[in-house]
């Protein structure tokens, strides 16, 4: 894998391009539907930190061989965009390092299409405009975070250690936007 993981330029003579979230690999669904010779797909290089069962790692053994598979790392600014349009979202806490990869990667190519059964990404993309499709679940509406004092009541749009006002703890709530 690590001869992919240095290769940077993508192949562009593809109808389809995508980028995979590990929720597809993980329900094995990626052999039904990337291994077709009319897609290119990218996957982020750290994908071994997200998968644990034996299935899993089958599929990406799978993946591995194919020349249509590229594992990609995305450059550090990528990276750190993600982050921040994750904790724009409300997301951030939700996300693992593979996840905001994969956010990354959507980024730097904005052609590809994330494929991901994940609430958190798929509300990040459809918050941004980041093409996102679900190969199983989806969400039906994007979802709006904030934070609420659990004293005070008070209420924040961001993220904080604890309440301005009366320094008690915060819970997240949404609403569906």
């Amino acid at each position: 894998m690590n001869e992919l993981v240095q290769k940077r330029s993508l192949p562009e003579n593809f109808p389809k391009k995508l980028i995979l979230d590990s929720t597809v690999i993980i329900q094995i669904l990626a052999k039904d539907w990337f291994l077709t010779d009319d897609c290119v797909v990218i996957v982020p290089a750290n994908i071994k930190e997200e998968l644990k069962s034996f299935e899993s790692n089958l599929v990406l053994t799978l993946l591995e061989s194919k020349k249509n598979i590229i594992f990609l790392m995305p450059s550090s600014f990528s990276l750190s965009n993600a982050v921040n349009l994750a904790k724009q979202a409300g997301e951030y806490e939700r996300l693992s390092s593979y996840d905001l990869n994969v956010i990354a990667l959507a980024i730097e190519n904005p052609e590809f299409t994330i494929i991901s059964d994940d609430n958190a990404i798929q509300n990040l993309c459809n918050i941004f405009n980041i093409r996102v499709l679900s190969s199983f679940f989806k969400i039906t509406k994007r979802k709006k975070y904030y934070w609420k004092c659990t004293v005070c009541g008070a209420q924040f749009s961001k993220k904080l250690d604890c309440c301005a006002d009366c320094g008690s703890p915060l819970k997240r709530y949404f609403r569906k936007v």
